[in-house]
């Protein structure tokens, strides 16, 4: 399957999330998986969020910072992450 362009990466923008956003594959044709580069300013703490029916993987590309799953059936709510690191959240049951 061959995507348009525009269905494959964006210039970066910024998110009422606090961050700033790059999608590298956004398009409905493939619902179920989004991928983007983020960035955060140093010292900001990002809004929390989810998204339902679609996995999110983080790629820690520099610096350091913290995970925080506000589910009862996670193990360790919250994760130090660092640089090279990758990070896959899958929707969790209700």
């Amino acid at each position: 399957m061959k995507l348009p362009r525009n269905e494959i990466s964006s210039p970066e923008f910024w998110t009422d999330e606090r961050c700033f956003i790059t999608e590298c594959l956004n398009s409905n044709k493939v619902e179920e998986f989004s991928l983007a580069i983020a960035r955060v300013k140093p010292s900001v703490t990002t809004q929390l969020h989810c998204l339902r029916n679609t996995q999110e993987i983080y790629i820690i590309r520099k610096g350091t910072g913290l995970v925080l799953w506000e589910k009862k059936e996670v193990e360790f709510p919250l994760v130090i992450v660092l640089s090279s690191q990758l990070i896959r959240l899958k929707e969790l049951p209700i």
